[in-house]
């Protein structure tokens, strides 16, 4: 059936709590994976701001969806 563990529920829950912040391990980690998508060592502000409220958004999307939601 696909439901969620009680860890993940765990883990999304803090996660929540810690908003707007995002943990930094996951901050570094979605920066530098931009980073080397786009070949350019320094980000600007903009396109951080962007990129951590389209993290947010999704955790959102995934936090929201039921069993049965595609």
């Amino acid at each position: 059936m696909g439901g969620d563990s009680s860890g993940e529920v765990d883990r999304r829950a803090e996660l929540g709590l810690s908003r707007p912040s995002i943990p930094s391990e996951v901050d570094r980690a979605l920066l530098t994976d931009l980073s080397g998508d786009l070949g350019v060592y320094d980000l600007s502000p903009e396109i951080r701001y962007r990129l951590r409220e389209r993290f947010w958004r999704r955790v959102d999307e995934t936090t929201t969806r039921t069993p049965d939601t595609p």
